[in-house]
């Protein structure tokens, strides 16, 4: 028996999914720890619906204290 090779998704597209299948979501975020200081942390990946593009864009640039927000 042949086995189905499966291709692997971006992380762009795992959150995508997320969003898809998810309980409504409207976007999905993914954010790594600051290379110089783990006590913030960046944005990685985004995905999210057409209408929430500028929130978001001005959103990543952003770093953000652990814990809040």
């Amino acid at each position: 028996m042949e086995m189905a090779m499966t291709m692997p998704f971006s992380l762009r597209n795992k959150l995508k999914t997320l969003c898809a299948y998810g309980d409504g979501w409207s976007y999905a975020i993914f954010w790594r720890f600051h290379e110089k200081n783990p006590m913030l942390l960046n944005v990685k990946e985004a995905y999210y619906e057409e209408q929430l593009g500028e929130e978001i864009q001005n959103m990543i640039p952003q770093v953000h204290l652990l814990g809040e927000g």
